[in-house]
């Protein structure tokens, strides 16, 4: 099966988890608008919680990582 984005494992509080970039679905979707812009709403949108929906990694390299 050919994936619309890659799918990541990655440790998050001693937990394996699966993973992909935020960056990558908003670029493969065509969205249309601005990445930040987007993020923002969805995550208003369908009430995503920091650190068990999402993790922001935007300080490190400009992505954020949603489980």
């Amino acid at each position: 099966m050919k994936e619309l984005i890659s799918i990541s494992e990655s440790f998050f509080s001693g937990e394996r988890i699966q993973t992909v970039n935020a960056r990558e679905l908003h670029e493969k979707l065509k969205v249309g608008r601005d990445f930040s812009t987007w993020i923002k709403q969805r995550i208003e949108k369908y009430g995503f919680v920091e650190g068990i929906d999402y993790i922001s990694t935007l300080t490190k390299t400009g992505n954020v990582k949603m489980y």
